[in-house]
């Protein structure tokens, strides 16, 4: 990621992509909360611990001394995700969910 222009560090923070190359394959997630105060991070992943199953994590911020974790952000220079979707809604409901 970082030699195709993205910020990749040790910090989380929300709506990055939450990296390790732990285990046999690696791991991504998706970085949904943060606190400022304590740096305690929640991911939400799929796969992690069972098969196509979606979850949730929560990490102490005391991790990301370790170097074990990345966190990768959005291209330098650009602007940031404003988290508004790149799809049109469903129109009958307005909903994102994949039900």
């Amino acid at each position: 990621a970082a030699l195709d222009g993205y910020e990749v560090n040790q910090t989380p923070a929300v709506g990055s992509i939450y990296q390790t190359d732990g285990g046999e394959w690696g791991h991504v997630a998706y970085v949904i909360k943060v606190d400022p105060k304590t740096k305690d991070f929640t991911i939400s992943e799929m796969n992690a611990p069972n098969l196509n199953v979606v979850s949730e994590r929560t990490f102490s911020g005391s991790v990301l001394t370790s170097g074990y974790y990345d966190f990768i952000h959005y291209k330098k220079g650009e602007k940031p995700w404003n988290g508004l979707p790149n799809s049109p809604l469903l129109p009958s409901t307005g909903d994102l969910s994949l039900r």
